[in-house]
């Protein structure tokens, strides 16, 4: 015996109705933590130049979109003797054209929102100091 679309038959269940409705999408999250690693400097008996140095970002007009600080552990890179410390800023906005990372008075590094993007929010920075 043959039934029609969603007919019970005697050795056939109805259809249950369907739950597609059609493509999800999903939206950007409004902010990111912004996580990165400082390397340079000498890690010495002296201490770690880095460790607690306030970490403010900027966006492309040079306002405050946030601040953080230096944390990281000032382990030594290799052995060349270089410090490498990490910092967090948490809930940076995620729509920036661009983000200047300041740390102390070290100078100001800019990242675009692409390159931030692809780095997953991780970005690492160099000096010479």
């Amino acid at each position: 015996m043959l039934g029609a679309c969603g007919t019970a038959t005697a050795d056939r269940a109805p259809l249950a109705p369907s739950t597609t409705r059609g493509p999800t999408t999903t939206t950007a999250p409004a902010s990111h933590d912004l996580t990165g690693t400082i390397f340079g400097g000498a890690c010495s008996a002296g201490g770690d130049p880095y460790f607690g140095l306030p970490v403010t970002v900027t966006n492309q007009s040079g306002q405050v979109v946030g601040t953080g600080s230096v944390g990281g552990s000032g382990l030594p890179l290799g052995s060349s003797g270089a410090c490498t410390d990490t910092f967090n800023v948490g809930q940076v906005p995620a729509h920036e054209t661009f983000y200047g990372i300041h740390i102390g008075s070290l100078p100001v590094v800019n990242f675009s929102l692409a390159q931030v993007k692809q780095s997953n929010w991780d970005v690492w920075l160099g000096t010479s100091s």
